[in-house]
């Protein structure tokens, strides 16, 4: 069902030039950078939104997939959120916060449904379209974006789905659990960092396209997120000075991180 897109804003602490480092599901090589200059894709230098659909001609309901730790959730997640909402035409954008990331240490802190508090804390007053998806965790252990999307595909066969992500996440994307199949079930949107060109990973079935049909396979670039914010910096400067709120995290995570006791 086509749906008014409300004109809410987001007003970020802390701009610093980059991208976030957020992930999918966790799935990100921990030493990857982004590659090669770019082959010259057609159209896919300049994302262009998707045109407003005719809700008679497309009825699937279109939905983005956010993952990541959330490790704690922070403004480079929120502005990757608005970019996707503002881009792809979603008709929802959840947020998977993983159990256990499958190629990253385990770095401690809150438990998975501490994390998931924070993370409903940071979309309370976001967007109306964006929610916390708990499949992931409920599932519990190594959190494999293919068993997601082929949960999800079965729960909701009417849907559409796409990947959300930073461009930080390429270099690894060749290597996550059985890739060809993710890209049977779902598509792919790069948020791009400034400044740096990349060579779009070689997946089997996944092609580049400039705007996203609503079909897999497909992968799309989204604008650079312009911050340049880690969840592992944040966590270290919350536990190095609790009595200072290191800018980037939102208030109203901020206020449950205090409220908590969180990252000491």
């Amino acid at each position: 069902m086509c749906r008014p897109r409300p004109e809410t804003r987001l007003h970020l602490r802390g701009h610093r030039r980059g991208t976030a480092r957020s992930g999918l599901c966790g799935e990100r090589d921990a030493q990857g950078r982004p590659g090669l200059r770019h082959r010259g894709q057609r159209g896919l230098g300049h994302p262009t939104p998707r045109p407003r659909r005719d809700c008679r001609r497309d009825p699937v309901t279109r939905i983005g997939l956010l993952g990541g730790a959330f490790n704690p959730p922070h403004n480079g997640h929120l502005k990757l959120a608005r970019l996707a909402l503002e881009h792809l035409d979603l008709d929802e954008l959840r947020f998977v916060p993983t159990a256990v990331s499958p190629h990253k240490p385990d770095p401690g802190g809150p438990s998975a449904e501490a994390r998931l508090h924070l993370l409903a804390g940071a979309l309370q007053a976001f967007d109306p379209r964006c929610r916390v998806e708990r499949l992931e965790v409920d599932r519990g252990g190594a959190s494999y974006t293919v068993d997601t999307l082929e949960a999800l595909t079965a729960r909701e066969p009417g849907a559409a789905w796409i990947l959300v992500m930073g461009s930080d996440q390429l270099p690894g994307l060749s290597r996550w659990r059985r890739p060809e199949r993710v890209f049977q079930l779902a598509s792919a949107a790069v948020a791009l960092r400034p400044g740096a060109a990349v060579d779009l990973p070689s997946v089997p079935g996944l092609r580049p396209a400039a705007t996203w049909s609503g079909g897999p396979g497909e992968f799309v670039w989204l604008p650079s997120t312009e911050l340049d914010l880690a969840s592992t910096e944040l966590r270290l400067r919350l536990a190095a000075d609790p009595a200072h709120d290191p800018e980037g995290i939102p208030d109203q995570v901020m206020a449950a991180i205090r409220s908590e006791n969180l990252y000491r």
